[in-house]
């Protein structure tokens, strides 16, 4: 079985931390960015398998792609099977800027892998196990929010999808976004508030 999917990348603007120990769907962040028009391309192939066995590629290279892992480890707990998974991922944007390429990634390896193995899940319920694995791997807390609503966007309530509360704002189609990209950034002090 096959699927692909496309998340759009996102700009970090600015947000606060919203930890609640020990409950995923309400850890989060309030603030605001810009969904991009690049992005993350993802293509999955799934085949039964005797085990579980999670292969993940970034632009035609084998790479360990831990949020995209943790995703298919997680909807892969919705099946009684055991399947080879191969996770094909094309990045359109640097990574380590704050662009939101692994809320990027695991939206989309969500969203790909949720219809190749045939789950009878929404989309905002793909969404929020992208969310549930971001916050795991502690690459992203409101990211999935924005790239579920799109374009200019304020998260007002933190917390995955279905538990959040976010506002999009009007924008001319017009409008660019210029941004300069130096040299990446570890995430776990940005998200930690240290650095």
């Amino acid at each position: 079985m096959k699927a692909k999917a496309y998340s759009p990348g996102g700009l970090s603007g600015f947000f606060s931390t919203h930890i609640v120990e020990g409950d995923l769907l309400h850890t989060g962040a309030w603030g605001g960015g810009i969904a991009l028009r690049k992005g993350v391309y993802v293509a999955v192939e799934v085949e039964e398998g005797t085990k579980t066995e999670i292969i993940t590629t970034l632009n035609g290279k084998r790479a360990d792609l831990f949020v995209s892992r943790r995703v298919a480890e997680r909807l892969l707990l919705r099946t009684d099977k055991q399947y080879r998974v191969i996770i094909k991922q094309s990045i359109e944007l640097p990574m380590g800027g704050g662009l939101g390429t692994s809320g990027a990634s695991a939206l989309a390896t969500a969203l790909a892998l949720g219809k190749a193995l045939g789950l009878k899940l929404t989309y905002e319920e793909l969404a929020r196990e992208a969310h549930i694995a971001e916050v795991e791997c502690k690459t992203g807390l409101g990211t999935i929010s924005g790239l579920v609503t799109g374009g200019v966007v304020l998260v007002i309530k933190p917390g995955a999808p279905g538990f959040d509360r976010t506002v999009r704002i009007l924008a001319e189609p017009s409008l660019r976004v210029v941004i300069g990209f130096y040299a990446p950034i570890e995430k776990k002090k940005v998200l930690e508030g240290k650095d």
